[in-house]
């Protein structure tokens, strides 16, 4: 017996970042030092290594977002069902309202620059600085959800129970990086663009941030059981160890998930013949350690990574937990 599926999938995006930004070690050291210099021309440079440049807060949503999904599931005989499932990818334009609440150093480095310096700052890809201790604004990006695709195979190993194996590939190399255009010129994005600007790198512009991700493309495998209680009631349970699109050398606090594992439980109600409820509950839990320098996201110790580098030279390490609930109904008509 071969059937077919496809549905649409209407969804929802909201995202919120509250982050604060930190000085590039090496890069602000060496901009400091210049001061020390006779007949330095430069302003007093206060902003340090590691000081607080200020707090970002990001929130944004999607209030409708399309894809859909095909699928297909062929009964070979009384004990082997194969099936395979498309997902399509998701884009979602988020749109929202952001802040920037600069710390009182900054704002002090910045006056500094204004009244001559900053008129050299957009030949360097810059612009003229506000020195204003908040800016605000509103902000778009853009969030994919990749696509995916998976294969299964459930064995009737029992006359109630089936054995299920699942194996699944998502796209998550769409995931190159996260880029977020504000409404006006920031401080805290000219300086960062000048200093891509000098170290030959373009991750910042005056008015958009762009954190680079380069995630990968992963495979991963699933286990799970069902037992048949009765005629109307299905008992299930699983378990993934899921692989970490993220490599080793872009690991981060943004998306602090690398190798995990997730377990399930479920239960299945058939209420009549043409009506069907499931729910399921999940435990995810992922552990990560990075060494110094050892990420390019993270703690970097490339000069000139000043966009997103919160933890320059810093080891680090993060421990997820995750409870995941799923509840749906089916209707034939």
């Amino acid at each position: 017996t071969l059937s077919a599926g496809i549905g649409m999938t209407f969804s929802y995006h909201g995202l919120g970042i509250k982050t604060k930004f930190r000085a590039g070690g090496m890069t602000i050291g060496y901009l400091r030092s210049l001061n020390t210099i006779p007949g330095d021309i430069l302003p007093n440079i206060e902003l340090g290594p590691y000081d607080n440049v200020g707090l970002l807060t990001m929130e944004m949503e999607d209030l409708f977002s399309v894809g859909f999904s095909f699928g297909m599931l062929w009964e070979a005989n009384d004990w082997l069902t194969l099936g395979f499932k498309y997902q399509s990818e998701q884009v979602s334009e988020l749109e929202g309202d952001y802040s920037m609440e600069y710390s009182e150093t900054f704002v002090h480095t910045m006056e500094g620059l204004q009244g001559g310096l900053d008129a050299l700052l957009p030949i360097l890809d810059g612009a003229r600085v506000a020195a204003v201790p908040v800016q605000k604004g509103t902000v778009k990006s853009e969030y994919i959800v990749p696509q995916n695709v998976a294969f299964g195979a459930s064995l009737q190993v029992l006359p109630r129970l089936k054995v299920n194996l699942d194996a699944k590939w998502i796209e998550y190399s769409r995931w190159d990086e996260l880029t977020f255009t504000f409404s006006q010129n920031n401080d805290f994005l000219i300086l960062a663009s000048v200093i891509n600007k000098l170290a030959g790198m373009n991750y910042a512009d005056p008015d958009e941030l762009r954190i680079p991700r380069k995630y990968e493309d992963v495979w991963s495998w699933a286990l799970g059981a069902e037992y048949q209680f009765n005629d109307n009631i299905v008992l299930r349970a699983g378990y993934e160890p899921r692989t970490s699109a993220i490599p080793e050398d872009r690991t981060d606090l943004l998306f602090p998930i690398g190798d995990a594992d997730l377990f399930t439980a479920g239960i299945g109600w058939q209420y009549d013949n043409i009506t069907r409820f499931d729910a399921a509950f999940g435990y995810m839990n992922s552990k990560t350690k990075t060494d110094a320098c050892q990420s390019r996201n993270a703690n970097s110790c490339v000069e000139g990574d000043v966009v997103y580098n919160p933890y320059f030279a810093t080891p680090f390490e993060s421990e997820v937990n995750a409870y995941l609930v799923a509840l749906s109904v089916d209707r034939k008509f």
